[in-house]
């Protein structure tokens, strides 16, 4: 209690506090965060409290249930202010409230990712403004039963609140805390004001403590056996002591809470019993009305008292007028798992027979309940109806961008078919959408959900589902280094089903492109297939295929003498409807923006598209896509210097990419960790990692890096070699792509090292045209291509060409606020001065040397300072 009491005093001070009490059922969890909340109320604060239920047809518990508690309280003008813009969207978890303010309504509907990132932020506002007024305590009960759409909505808050007056108190029991739970858990423990609790039992003393308050006195030896039947469980040491007699305790202590339940139902009467089991197949929560339509009782009178005596008996609850819930989950399940499988599909059959009577339910909760009811029914009941209403929650799901609950019901569809007739057109059909709810909620398995889809799609000779399916499966970006054959061959098949123009031929021919990145065979085709995408896309005039075209375009001519066309095509689509309208396509146009404003050396370009993409990626919070933000953010902390941040951010970044099931996740981290580990001068320790990724992926980068290594470890002979092995045909086999830039830095960076003329004199020429531009990817880069050219120019002994490169790559440097990469351009440059040797050239080389080194070791560029103090040594 002192922990919550301190966090409480805290969040009054404006610093938000979280507090996750985890125990064993009946620990206490529930009574010490009321214990609390009634505290804080007595201290002036507003007290919000929800719970989610054991698989609770709605998304959002229990942070929607905190909210409607509170709102079903809350006078109508200071409702209306809470509830204005940006937290409207509440609206759609709210219709209570949607009911008493007609004049407030919630934006409209346009695309499950921004309808989340709308809510999320409509939540974020409410509590703010609610905690502007006084200190505001929310207690989440049950976060053990509560879906993965309201873990993220939580996770979102606590992020933004951080300043806030806000207290969350939240418990789940350690027994059922699922992985997804324990994940956030630990992203809360990250965050500042974070306190986990875990409860254990009660000792001797405790346990006393309870038995004098319930008025017996079995004595010290059965206070001692009720610690060592329950391991001190506040809950059942209750339990246990409700079956005391006068005389003591039971002379058969009941074995189990089953027995104790048991016991409980045998003191009801039959007609209560009767309705007890059939609420528990309703659900852990239940509605009168629904009750009445499949209870054999009288009337509704009868059925009240039944309930009434099921209260009594302390096995259901009343939770509102005409809602009902039992009192422990434990209870209802007893109670369902006794009645037996064929009484429960016949009860199940019921229920949903009920609830179709009273019309089509399309939303939720409707929607999910009747199907899990007609689920249940089996096959009493029928599966084909079953299957669609399966589908119909998985919609309804996925419209609230709950993709994670979609999932399992789209997953759940599937299983309706594996039990009863199969039919190939409707586990397509099913296949597509799991595939992409999947994809939606950054599973790894929907690539290949979304390829089982498209072969059953070619197999039923269904052009539109094999359509569907290819795009659907298709990041937008190819896996790093590699080609996804598989997918190139879905693609293809839905180009040969669908040969007519449409909106849908144009995404083909784009994402194809796309995935041919990484395949030097395929360049002139990719160059086809893009100038087709955006043709078509252009005749039909759809904005989101142009979009879409343009930013595949940007991906599929990523070649060093495109930089101009690529800016203009990824201008275009910044300026088209669809960006903006979108969340996926605009936050691909911001990552664009930087990756291509980067390279022509506009910062303020490239951090506004970053920008961009970062705030819609948190809103939307699709790992996969937050992924990608995070790999640029590693790369820009490196280009300002923060190699610190840089490493923190890397960590994220490798989180989120196998959290997201990214393909390319371990590739994009040892290239991020090499560039990282360039900039500090480290590069040994990755020359393992480095060779055996050149020996597992047949591209030239590899090989290049480890001859890089080779040149900071002063292996000068192992470089040589590496480079010579490139050098047949004078470099022409490189491949001319979006890594032949980088690439050839790199082998530039090697051949000045080890002073190899030759392959100096070839890449220089090489080189030559980009002067002005800088070598970079997304994981990382060289800096400015003129600083390459100038460390060519002075092993070729060109001094003025090497003077006048090194000049622009300062200017460069300086602009783009690049201080690692000036500190490289200084240090070559004093390199000039020393080789060049005029009478000036040797002082100024050695104060050029010196503040070299200064800035290095400000920053942590070890190599770079090490590189300057031998430098200066040997020309003093």
């Amino acid at each position: 209690m002192a922990i919550l009491t301190g966090a409480l005093a805290e969040a009054g001070a404006g610093r938000r506090q979280v507090v996750v009490v985890s125990g064993e059922m009946g620990i206490g969890k529930t009574r010490l965060a009321l214990e609390a909340a009634w505290e804080a109320r007595r201290r002036g604060a507003t007290v919000l409290y929800g719970a989610a239920t054991e698989g609770g047809p709605l998304p959002y518990e229990p942070l929607a249930d905190a909210l409607s508690r509170y709102v079903a309280a809350c006078p109508t003008t200071a409702l209306a202010s809470l509830l204005a813009e940006p937290a409207a969207a509440l609206l759609r978890l709210l219709p209570e409230a949607g009911a008493r303010l007609p004049d407030v309504r919630p934006p409209v509907s346009t695309d499950p990712e921004t309808d989340r990132a709308l809510l999320f932020a409509a939540g974020t506002a409410f509590l703010r403004r609610l905690a502007a007024d006084a200190p505001v305590v929310m207690v989440l009960e049950d976060l053990h039963w509560a879906a993965v759409p309201a873990l993220l909505f939580l996770d979102h808050i606590v992020g933004r609140l951080a300043e806030a007056r806000l207290l969350v108190i939240a418990t789940s029991r350690t027994e059922d805390e699922t992985p997804e739970l324990s994940n956030t858990v630990a992203r809360l423990a990250r965050q500042r004001g974070t306190t986990y609790v875990a409860l254990g039992g009660l000792d001797e003393k405790a346990v006393g403590e309870l038995v004098a308050a319930s008025g017996a006195d079995p004595g010290v030896a059965a206070a001692r056996l009720l610690i060592s039947r329950t391991g001190g469980n506040a809950l059942f040491v209750r339990e246990l002591l409700s079956h005391v007699s006068g005389d003591g305790p039971a002379t058969a202590v009941p074995e189990s809470v089953h027995q104790l339940v048991a016991q409980r139902l045998r003191s009801l009467p039959p007609s209560a019993a009767k309705v007890v089991r059939l609420a528990a197949v309703i659900g852990q929560e239940f509605d009168l009305r629904l009750l009445e339509q499949v209870s054999s009782a009288a009337d509704r009178d009868d059925l009240v008292d039944d309930l009434d005596d099921a209260c009594r008996a302390r096995v259901v609850e009343e939770v509102g007028a005409g809602r009902y819930r039992f009192r422990l989950s434990i209870v209802h399940d007893v109670v369902y798992e006794d009645l037996g499988a064929t009484r429960r599909a016949r009860l199940h059959q019921q229920v949903a027979e009920a609830m179709e009577a009273a019309g089509p339910a399309s939303a939720l909760p409707d929607a999910a309940i009747l199907a899990r009811h007609l689920v249940a029914a089996g096959p009493l009941g029928d599966l084909a109806k079953a299957f669609d209403q399966t589908l119909v929650a998985g919609d309804a799901y996925l419209h609230v961008t709950a993709y994670e609950r979609a999932a399992q019901c789209y997953s759940d569809a599937l299983q309706i078919l594996d039990r009863g007739r199969d039919d190939p057109a409707r586990r397509c059909e099913a296949l597509i959408r799991l595939g992409d709810a999947e994809r939606r909620a950054g599973k790894a398995r929907h690539r290949q959900t979304l390829l089982d889809a498209a072969r059953l799609a070619e197999e039923l000779a269904d052009g539109d589902r094999l359509a569907r399916a290819a795009i659907a499966s298709s990041r937008l970006w190819s896996v790093l280094g590699d080609v996804d054959r598989e997918r190139v061959a879905v693609l293809e098949a839905a180009l040969a089903a669908n040969p007519q123009p449409s909106v849908t031929r144009a995404r083909l021919l784009a994402l194809l492109a796309v995935e041919l990145t990484y395949s030097p065979a395929d360049r002139e085709r990719r160059r086809t297939l893009r100038a087709d995408a955006l043709a078509l896309a252009r005749r039909l005039g759809d904005d989101d295929a142009l979009t879409q075209a343009l930013v595949a375009r940007c991906t599929a001519i990523w070649d060093p003498d495109t930089l101009d066309e690529r800016r203009q095509r990824i201008t275009e689509a910044a300026g088209l409807p669809a960006v903006g309208r979108d969340r996926f396509t605009t936050i691909m146009v911001g990552l664009r923006r930087w990756d291509l404003g980067l390279e022509a050396a506009d910062r303020d370009d490239a951090d506004a598209g970053l920008e961009v993409a970062d705030r819609l990626a948190e809103a939307v919070a699709r790992p996969g896509l937050r992924w990608q933000v995070r790999v640029r953010q590693t790369t820009r902390a490196m280009i300002l210097g923060r190699l610190e941040e840089a490493g923190e951010l890397l960590a994220e970044s490798h989180e989120l990419g196998l959290r997201s099931g990214q393909p390319d996740a371990a590739t994009v981290f040892l290239a991020q960790l090499y560039f990282l580990r360039r900039e500090q001068g480290r590069l040994a320790e990755l020359l393992e990692a480095v060779t055996g990724a050149a020996g597992s992926h047949p591209t030239p980068g590899w090989p290049a890096a480890r001859a890089d290594i080779y040149r900071e470890a002063g292996r000068g002979d192992d470089a040589r070699r590496t480079l010579e092995s490139f050098m047949a045909e004078d470099y022409a086999a490189l491949p001319f792509d979006h890594g032949w830039l980088l690439l050839h830095t790199l082998l530039a960076d090697v051949s000045a090292g080890v002073d190899h003329a030759q392959s100096a004199a070839v890449l220089y020429e090489r080189l030559l045209p980009y002067g002005g531009q800088v070598a970079i990817r997304p994981p990382g880069g060289t800096g400015s291509v003129d600083r390459h050219l100038g460390q060519l120019a002075v092993t070729l002994g060109r001094f003025d060409d090497a003077g006048r490169h090194f000049r622009r790559a300062t200017a460069l440097c300086t602009k783009l606020g690049a201080p690692g990469w000036l500190a490289r351009t200084q240090l070559e440059s004093s390199r000039l001065l020393l080789r060049r040797g005029r009478a000036a050239d040797r002082p100024r080389a050695g104060r050029l040397l010196e503040e070299t080194a200064t800035t290095a070791r400000r920053l942590g560029l070890r190599g770079v300072e090490r590189d300057a103090r031998a430098l200066r040594d040997r020309g003093a």
